[in-house]
């Protein structure tokens, strides 16, 4: 306003000085007596005059004082007032020139005032807009918070001021929500999360439908209550879910359970002793020690057949009691215990004992027997140990340690040739502790290394894979080797075993009562 009202005084002011100095009111030379005189200059008349004071004059007069005929029609009084002004003009252009320089300041001021309040009325607004502003950006806060906690509820507030400008007071979730006070516009509202797994998007009213410093409080708790009802149901809706998958998978895990073979409990209490298969110290004085060119029998039947006229019988642990023993050594027989100490059959008395982690691949050929870990010897050498002790107790001469090879064979695990080399020279030692003579099963790669360990050697099928050479280190050392063979001509297999030096019959894989010796 105060603008406004200057610019209109300058403008008065210049009106009424150019009519003074046009009305002759003003101290300066009458131009239309300066004309009448001839006072012209660069051949101007008094139309010419009269046409830059903006006054009207008859046609015909104006027409008989033009200079050769100009036609000043159109003609810009400005233009004539910028070279060739006579001196009344001049002076009347003088003294209107600070007048129009203060206008011109004026104006230029007020617009750049204006489009300064424009700017900040836009950026700022009014004390309503920006307290709208902050409580719909305080909101927008809750629901890009992260996940925390449990569902929320709507917070009441403290809105007193602090020293320093900020908010202070506690910010409690609330069952009931009391209307809050707006908060000032320079204040900052601090960001908090919300406790929330989802947070509901909460529709702000407009400022048009709010009243000053208040908010819709009904529609936020109105749409917290749905986010809660709607997350109540999905959760409920995915522990059903999980609850259904659940019963599926032990379902499948039962039945799995049901078509496979037991398994041993590792749980169950295992036999101490021989933990690193610490080899005692022994001696084979006085125990049964057969010489080569023995006659014998293997005979695995439910019911063996004792009446064979041979020397020695070898008879499945399983099976054997003490009464067969008796019975053999009555007749002058010696009695060898069979039992597998590189395998377990899913058959066998002892299967429950033997821990799953020792237990590995299937033998070739042998759908119920399984390659065991001798390797670990704190879990299987104190199994060998329980089968020795009932051999002992059914009064064997000695033991027929089978599959002792296991380093040669894929057994699913990683069985290297000194560890099996170990295992088989504790097992001999731990035969002889216990009064009995010791026969290695095949193994005939390490013949050379166990000779003196055992006091014979059992081969099987020797003659068929050409590496009966492999048992002379028994034969040179005075010890039996005990040859059985499955299939061949017999008579090409007696004059091979006769040429080794091999104690030879011939059977059937099912080891039964026949017999057949060269």
């Amino acid at each position: 306003m105060l603008l406004s009202t200057v610019a209109v005084e300058l403008r008065d002011s210049y009106d009424e000085r150019a009519e003074d100095l046009i009305d002759g009111s003003a101290p300066t030379v009458d131009p239309w007596a300066a004309a009448r005189s001839g006072t012209q200059r660069s051949g101007f008349d008094a139309a010419t005059v009269q046409a830059r004071a903006g006054m009207t004059a008859g046609a015909a007069n104006v027409d008989a004082l033009r200079p050769d005929g100009v036609d000043l029609d159109g003609v810009d009084v400005d233009d004539f007032m910028l070279n060739d002004d006579p001196p009344e003009f001049a002076s009347l252009q003088r003294e209107l020139a600070p007048f129009r320089a203060r206008i011109g300041l004026l104006i230029g001021a007020g617009v750049c005032a204006l489009v300064l309040l424009a700017f900040i009325t836009s950026r700022f607004g009014s004390d309503d807009e920006i307290a709208t502003s902050e409580i719909a950006g305080d909101i927008d806060d809750v629901a890009a918070a992260p996940v925390v906690g449990p569902t929320p509820t709507v917070a009441s507030r403290d809105w007193s001021e602090g020293s320093a400008g900020q908010r202070t007071g506690p910010m409690l979730p609330s069952a009931s929500i009391p209307s809050a006070s707006m908060p000032s516009p320079n204040t900052v509202i601090p960001n908090f999360a919300a406790p929330s797994l989802e947070v509901p998007i909460v529709t702000v009213p407009s400022s048009s439908s709010m009243t000053t410093g208040a908010i819709d409080i009904g529609a936020l708790q109105r749409s917290v209550a749905q986010a809660e009802a709607e997350q109540a149901e999905r959760s409920s809706s995915l522990e059903d879910q999980i609850a259904a998958r659940a019963e599926i998978l032990a379902a499948e895990i039962a039945r799995a359970s049901a078509e496979q073979p037991a398994v041993p409990d590792v749980s169950q209490p295992q036999p101490t002793g021989a933990a690193d298969y610490r080899i005692p110290v022994t001696s084979t004085a006085g125990l049964w020690k057969p010489q080569p060119g023995v006659s014998w029998q293997i005979d695995f039947s439910p019911h063996p057949n004792l009446d064979r006229n041979v020397d020695v019988y070898v008879l499945d642990l399983d099976r054997v009691t003490t009464n067969m023993v008796s019975e053999l050594h009555g007749r002058g027989r010696r009695v060898i215990c069979y039992f597998s100490a590189g395998t377990i059959e899913d058959f066998r008395s002892d299967y429950s004992t033997f821990p799953r982690s020792v237990i590995g691949n299937t033998v070739a050929a042998w759908p119920s027997e399984r390659w065991i870990d001798v390797a670990q010897a704190d879990r299987v050498g104190p199994l060998m140990q329980a089968r020795m002790d009932r051999a002992q107790g059914y009064g064997c001469d000695g033991v027929d340690f089978d599959n002792v090879d296991g380093f040669m064979h894929p057994t699913g695990f990683d069985i290297t040739r000194s560890e099996q080399l170990r295992y088989n020279e504790w097992l001999a030692a731990q035969a002889h502790a216990r009064g009995m003579s010791a026969g290695l099963k095949n193994d005939l790669l390490q013949v050379p290394e166990l000779v003196d360990d055992y006091e014979w050697l059992i081969s099987e099928s020797c003659i068929n894979y050409n590496e009966c050479w492999r048992t002379t280190p028994f034969i040179e050392a005075g010890k039996p080797v005990l040859g059985i063979d499955y299939s061949g001509d017999r008579f090409a297999m007696c004059t091979a075993a006769r040429t080794f030096g091999i104690d030879f019959i011939a059977k059937s894989r099912i080891l039964g009562p026949e017999h057949s010796a060269c």
